[in-house]
C-alpha cells in the first residue's frame, strides 16, 4: 500500500523547516517528469516507482512582499517530496510517469475539496477529507495494479481531471494557485423542497459503507417577511445542505439511499424548528453573538444524533430502519409548533399606523391646449414633465417642470413689445415652472386624489438655425386634481418605524390662466394641461402603540 504522509498544520514555518522547498514540488508548478524522482538500478519491492507527496495546511501571515495581512491566509497545498520519490531506471517509460502523474491528480483534487473546506469555514471536515483521500488513493493502486493495468489508469485519469475541472468555480490567483470563491457556494434549504440527485456532487468511489454524504447546518438569518401586507424584520432558523460538498456515488443513484438522506435532512428540520422556539420564546432582541452560542449548541445535538441515525441504519443499507426513522423524525418534527414570528405580526403592532412624512418624485408625458386668445395663435403643445414633492400627512408641496415642441399656426406672427423683434419660425419651446400645494382627500392603499393649486413661470420660446431664442415669460395661476394609482405598495417595519414605497401611475389635469403682456395686443387666455407618467413615492412613519 502506497505510503501517505499527511502533515496538518496551521503554521507554515513548522510545515516547511524540515524540508527544503528545492525538495518539493507543487502540483501547480508543472507535469512530473522522471528529473522529479530518485532513479535507482534494481527494485526494492514489487513497484516500479514510488511518489511520496504531503497534503499541507498552512498559515500566511505575510504578502508575497512581507506585508502583514490583517487575517492571515489559510491554504491547502499538495507537494510531492523528491527525495523521497523514486524509480527504477529501466521501468522510466511514459506509462509509469503517467500512473504517478494520475496520483498526483489525484492528491490535488482532494486538496481542492480540502481548500473548499477552509475557505467556507467548515474546519470540522477536515478529517473527512484525509480520510477520503487515503481511501481513494489505495483504490486507485489496488484497481490499477500498481501501474500495470494501463487501461485502468486511463480511465482513472479521465475521471480525475473531469472531477478537477467540475471544482468550481475556482479563481486563480497572480500565484497560479487555485482558490475557492465564497461566493459560489450553492445551497439547498430545507424548506425549498425535497432533495432530488441533482443537489448532490456525483463521483465515482465510495468510503466504505458510505455511498453518499450531505453536508448541511443550521443558520440564523435576519429576514423580511410579509405579514398582512408589512414586511416585518424577523430573525429566522433555516437548515441549509451545500450542494458543492454533498456527494453521491453514481453507482448507488438509488430510491432508498435518497430517502436516506431525506431522512437526515429532515432530522435537520427538526432541529431548525426547535432553534426557532428558543429563538421567539427568549426574546427578539438578544444580539447575535448570544443567538450565535445558542445556534451552536443546536448543531451540536444534531451532529450527534444524525450520526447515530447513520451508524444504526448502516449509511441506508437497513432500509427498514431508515423507514423507521423517518416515521419517527416525521412525527417530531409534527409535534413541534414553533411560535415563528414570521406567522403572525409582532405583538407590539396595532391595526392602526401613521405614515406623516412623504418624499416623492414623477416623471412623464404631457399635453398642453391653448384656449380662449390664444387659441387661434398656437397649436397645442407635446413633452415631458417632472415634479419632485414632499409632503406632511395630506399635505403636499410640488414642484415641477414641464418643456416641450409646438408650433406657432400658419400665417400668424407676433411681436414682442420688448424687443421688438417677432416670432420669426414657426416653431417654438414650451417651458413650465411651477410650485403647487395640494391637499389628499382620498389616500388609500391603492388610490390617492389631490386637488390643488399653485403658480408657476410660462415661457414661449422660438427655434431659429438650431438655436432658441426670443419669447415672453409671464407668471400664471394653476388649478387641478392630481390622480395616483398604486399598482405596488410595500411597507416596511420595524419596533418604532414603519416605511411605505410606493410605485404608482400618475395621472393630472389643470388649467392655468394665461396673459403674454409682453406680445403685442397682450393676448390673454388659458392652457388646458394633461400629463401623464410614473411615481415612485416613500413614506416614512412611528408604528401607533409602540411600547418605549
Amino acid at each position: 500500500m502506497k505510503r501517505i504522509l499527511l502533515l496538518v498544520s496551521l503554521c507554515c514555518a513548522v510545515t516547511t523547516a524540515a524540508l527544503s522547498q528545492e525538495n518539493l514540488k507543487s502540483w501547480d508548478s508543472g507535469p512530473l517528469t522522471w528529473d522529479d524522482f530518485s532513479l535507482l538500478n534494481s527494485n526494492v519491492s514489487e513497484k516500479n516507482s514510488y511518489l511520496e507527496f504531503l497534503l499541507v495546511v498552512e498559515e500566511r501571515p505575510f504578502t508575497p512582499e512581507g506585508y502583514p495581512l490583517m487575517y492571515p491566509e489559510v491554504v491547502a497545498m499538495a507537494y510531492m517530496d523528491k527525495n523521497l520519490s523514486w524509480a527504477v531506471s529501466n521501468s522510466c517509460t511514459p506509462d509509469e510517469l503517467r500512473y504517478n502523474q494520475v496520483m498526483f491528480n489525484i492528491v490535488e483534487l482532494y486538496r481542492r475539496k480540502l481548500q473548499l473546506a477552509i475557505d467556507t469555514g467548515d474546519f470540522n471536515n477536515l478529517d473527512y477529507h484525509i480520510r477520503l483521500l487515503s481511501h481513494v488513493v489505495d483504490s486507485f493502486s489496488l484497481s490499477t495494479d500498481n501501474g500495470a493495468d494501463i487501461v485502468a489508469v486511463g480511465l482513472w485519469g479521465s475521471s480525475v481531471r473531469r472531477q478537477l475541472d467540475s471544482i468550481a468555480p475556482i479563481l486563480i490567483d497572480k500565484h497560479g494557485r487555485k482558490k475557492y470563491s465564497r461566493d459560489y457556494v450553492i445551497t439547498h434549504s430545507w424548506e425549498k423542497g425535497p432533495l432530488t440527485w441533482k443537489n448532490f456532487t456525483p463521483v465515482e468511489e465510495s468510503i466504505g459503507d458510505e455511498h453518499s454524504y450531505i453536508d448541511f447546518s443550521l443558520e440564523i438569518e435576519n429576514r423580511r417577511q410579509d405579514i398582512d401586507g408589512i414586511k416585518w424584520p424577523v430573525t429566522t432558523a433555516v437548515a441549509k445542505m451545500y450542494r458543492q460538498r454533498s456527494w453521491v456515488d453514481i453507482r448507488h443513484r438509488t430510491p432508498a439511499q435518497l430517502r436516506y438522506n431525506q431522512v437526515l435532512f429532515n432530522l435537520a428540520e427538526l432541529y431548525r424548528r426547535h432553534l426557532q422556539v428558543a429563538i421567539d420564546t427568549g426574546g427578539r432582541n438578544r444580539p447575535d453573538s448570544v443567538l450565535a452560542k445558542i445556534k451552536d449548541e443546536y448543531m451540536q445535538y444534531l451532529t450527534y444524533e444524525a450520526e447515530h441515525y447513520c451508524r444504526s441504519t448502516h449509511y441506508g443499507a437497513d432500509t427498514n430502519a431508515v423507514a423507521w426513522w423517518d416515521y419517527e423524525v416525521r412525527q417530531r418534527m409534527d409535534s413541534v409548533t414553533p411560535l415563528m414570528v414570521e406567522s403572525h405580526a409582532p405583538a407590539f403592532v396595532l391595526p392602526n399606523y401613521s405614515l406623516p412624512y412623504v418624499v416623492g418624485t414623477n416623471i412623464g408625458m404631457g399635453f398642453k391646449y391653448f384656449g380662449g386668445g390664444l387659441q387661434p395663435l398656437f397649436a397645442p403643445s407635446g413633452g415631458y414633465y417632472w415634479d419632485f414633492e414632499v409632503g406632511y400627512s395630506r399635505h403636499m408641496l410640488t414642484l415641477g417642470m414641464y418643456i416641450g415642441g409646438g408650433r406657432c399656426k400658419p400665417d400668424t406672427l407676433y411681436a414682442v413689445n420688448s424687443k421688438n423683434n417677432l416670432f420669426s419660425s414657426d416653431n417654438i419651446l414650451t417651458l413650465d415652472l411651477s410650485a403647487n400645494y395640494g391637499f389628499a382627500v382620498v389616500d388609500s392603499r391603492k388610490l390617492r386624489i389631490m386637488p390643488f393649486v399653485g403658480y408657476g413661470k410660462q415661457g414661449l420660446f422660438y427655434s431659429e438655425e438650431n438655436q432658441t431664442s426670443g419669447g415672453p415669460i409671464e407668471g400664471c395661476w394653476r388649478a387641478g386634481v392630481d390622480v395616483k394609482y398604486h399598482f405596488s405598495n410595500e411597507y416596511e417595519a420595524t419596533q418604532r418605524v414603519l416605511e411605505q414605497y410606493l410605485v404608482s401611475v400618475d395621472a393630472k389635469i389643470f388649467v392655468e390662466r394665461d396673459r403674454f403682456n409682453s406680445l403685442v395686443d397682450a393676448p390673454q387666455g388659458y392652457t388646458l394641461n394633461l400629463s401623464l407618467g410614473f411615481s415612485l413615492t416613500y413614506k416614512e412613519g412611528k408604528s401607533l402603540g409602540v411600547k418605549k
